[in-house]
């Protein structure tokens, strides 16, 4: 089912509870500027109604001499004072997403996910910022978004939920990213990471409206950063190569591909064809 983008609910002072994979989390700081990155990157999610209490709080303080992830009080991990407020609210979202995983039993899945012909595809691996890029590229073409984040997994019936929170784009991909998405770059605000730059509330809705909630995962494509002349998909690939299908009863009906980078077009080009002419698993 497609949905417009929900809008954002008032905001307290010094926190909110947002809606993870159905689990009502606490997210809290005593800095305004983080809590306002927060808002920015969460404006596509709605929050649960006011007055219903988190049954976990994420929360990122600023000590003497570090930032610090909390959880129930509990510090997870720190961050340099020289971290942005903004990288600091992507750490408590993905802190969030990863106790709302282990309430739920669910896998958490890093990367975008985008739905064709209702079939989930996930775009994982260690090179995010091509898997962000290539995901635009099909958003152009049409393709569903369910997340260009974070997604719950659902381990028994391989249902995917997507967190509909705003994307997080590097400079260094901009040249990589449909001319179309420059607007909902440019309208998005930014932080020096200190390599580049990042802008860290891209809605890509703002091109193309319209959003699926969630998705039956049916394909995975690996992208670590291998690029060659001409854009390839390998599909020979094994569901049980990836860590979190290893074992899986149902890993048998996942198509799984390794993908070779070439130009952004080439790339999606081949992604296409692959999704279009490979019968089930």
């Amino acid at each position: 089912m497609i949905v417009e983008t929900p809008a954002p609910r008032p905001l307290d002072e010094f926190g909110r509870v947002y809606d993870f994979d159905d689990v009502p989390i606490g997210m809290e700081s005593s800095s305004a500027e983080v809590l306002a990155a927060l808002d920015r990157i969460m404006s596509a999610r709605a929050h649960v109604p006011d007055g219903s209490p988190g049954v976990v709080t994420v929360a990122g303080e600023r000590t003497a001499d570090t930032w610090s992830i909390r959880v129930d009080g509990r510090a997870v991990r720190g961050l340099p004072l020289t971290k942005s407020p903004p990288l600091v609210a992507e750490e408590l979202i993905a802190t969030a997403c990863a106790v709302a995983a282990r309430r739920r039993l669910s896998i958490l899945i890093r990367g975008p996910v985008l739905e064709r012909d209702g079939e989930g595809v996930a775009l994982i691996g260690d090179d995010l910022d091509s898997a962000k890029a290539l995901a635009l590229h099909l958003h152009a073409r049409h393709w569903t978004a369910v997340s260009f984040g974070y997604s719950f997994l659902n381990p028994h019936s391989l249902n995917l939920v997507g967190l509909q929170s705003l994307a997080a784009i590097s400079s260094t991909s901009i040249g990589r990213i449909p001319r179309r998405y420059r607007r909902a770059i440019e309208a998005s605000k930014w932080y020096d990471s200190g390599s580049d730059l990042t802008f860290y509330a891209v809605d890509p809705h703002l091109v193309h409206p319209g959003r699926a909630l969630s998705t039956t995962l049916a394909r995975v494509i690996v992208i670590d950063g291998t690029v060659a002349p001409n854009a390839l998909l390998d599909d020979s690939c094994d569901a049980s190569e990836i860590g979190f299908l290893a074992n899986h009863p149902l890993a048998d009906s996942i198509r799984v591909a390794k993908m070779t980078l070439g130009s952004p077009i080439a790339s999606c080009d081949s992604i296409e064809s692959w999704a279009t002419l490979a019968g089930p698993a």
